[in-house]
């Protein structure tokens, strides 16, 4: 993998059980439904993430659990107030959609927050992450389901 640029390495949903036995151990105790994407995110230093929202219109998803796996506590995830009028919907592929500010000086700063530990975190509010260290990749391992449900609808 190539960490000294933004960059991502998707898992495939049947590489988990052998890949990563624990956390699929977890999952199946945990959630009533497999994620459907499994990517590992790379934030090199001193860059930043575009600000977004994932996967909006008919593939939505609403939420998603971010694992941090190094360098963390020198990045911050940062929220925004953005107008509904100065958002546009990115399509890729056939399904996958994002959405960006179209201009993003008129967005404002919600909160930011060191994510440090696993976190389940809104994914349907303007966001972007900050790597602010002189020398370390920031890695991140984020899962997203393929369900509108809120979170809580999908515990066992």
């Amino acid at each position: 993998y190539n960490i000294d640029q933004t960059s991502s390495h998707s898992l495939k949903n049947n590489d988990i059980p052998n890949e990563l036995p624990m956390l699929h151990n977890w999952l199946s105790k945990t959630f009533k439904l497999y994620p459907i994407i499994y990517k590992f995110y790379f934030l090199p230093p001193k860059t930043s993430m575009k600000p977004h929202i994932d996967h909006r219109g008919s593939y939505r998803i609403p939420w998603g659990l971010n694992i941090p796996v190094a360098n963390a506590n020198c990045a911050k995830l940062c929220f925004y107030d953005c107008p509904e009028e100065n958002i546009k919907t990115k399509i890729v592929g056939r399904h996958i959609a994002y959405a960006a500010p179209m201009d993003p000086t008129k967005m404002t700063l919600l909160n930011s927050y060191v994510v440090d530990a696993p976190c389940i975190l809104r994914t349907d509010v303007m966001h972007d992450a900050i790597n602010n260290s002189e020398t370390l990749t920031r890695i991140m391992f984020l899962l997203r389901w393929n369900d509108s449900r809120k979170y809580e609808d999908l515990l066992i």
